[in-house]
């Protein structure tokens, strides 16, 4: 991009109106609201709520949760916050 050309005038870039909403809504779901801020402190309950563990049809499927050695990277990072 040259020097005072905007992102929409550059071929292969996305129009400023497409990438960078003028006005941003926070739009959140009750019990997803309440679930979020139960695991605000944990989290491996964030990541076992979050992700589609033993779900036919998804890249975990075959997993029941995360590997073993990050459970004790999160309770860590989780003591420090």
């Amino acid at each position: 991009m040259m020097e005072g050309q905007m992102a929409d005038e550059v071929p292969g870039m996305a129009p400023l109106a497409l990438s960078v909403p003028s006005t941003m809504e926070a739009r959140v779901e009750p019990e997803l609201a309440e679930w979020l801020v139960s695991v605000r402190d944990d989290p491996y309950a964030f990541v076992m709520g979050a992700f589609p563990w033993l779900q036919p049809g998804t890249q975990l499927e075959a997993f029941d949760g995360p590997m073993p050695w990050a459970r004790p990277r999160w309770n860590a990072s989780a003591s420090v916050s």
